[in-house]
């Protein structure tokens, strides 16, 4: 199997730079990382939503909090990325695999693939 069609089509080409820290001190281990690169849709950066200035959850962390993490990924952007990907392993002629498999779940849970990830709750809250 070639690898070289799934990385065009994960446009790996948008990330300009990957960079990371690490900071351990004791107990306390501190992980940092940024990945920076051309955020249009349709690259890499699709698997991250939209960012917000003020994560929704953090009104629910006390003053005693230790620990406060909060992430949010974008579950139809991970599958737009899914499909473009298998699209360049199906032969000319059979691009439509992916939309055959979105139209067969339609018709058996009565919604399709986008409406059922839209539904579900992707943000994560990890407080202590």
């Amino acid at each position: 199997m070639k690898i070289q069609p799934a990385l065009n089509a994960l446009k790996l080409d948008s990330i300009h730079s990957i960079a990371g820290h690490a900071t351990i001190e004791g107990a306390r281990t501190r992980l940092q990382g940024a990945v920076l690169g051309d955020a249009s849709p349709g690259t890499l950066f699709d698997i991250w939503g939209q960012s917000k200035s003020t994560p929704t959850s953090l009104e629910f962390i006390s003053a005693d909090t230790v620990s406060y993490s909060t992430g949010q990924i974008n579950l139809l952007g991970i599958y737009e990325i899914a499909k473009r990907t298998m699209r360049m392993y199906m032969p000319p002629g059979q691009q439509g695999g992916p939309d055959l498999i979105e139209s067969m779940a339609q018709s058996r849970l009565g919604m399709s693939i986008p409406d059922i990830l839209d539904c579900l709750p992707v943000n994560s809250l990890l407080a202590k």
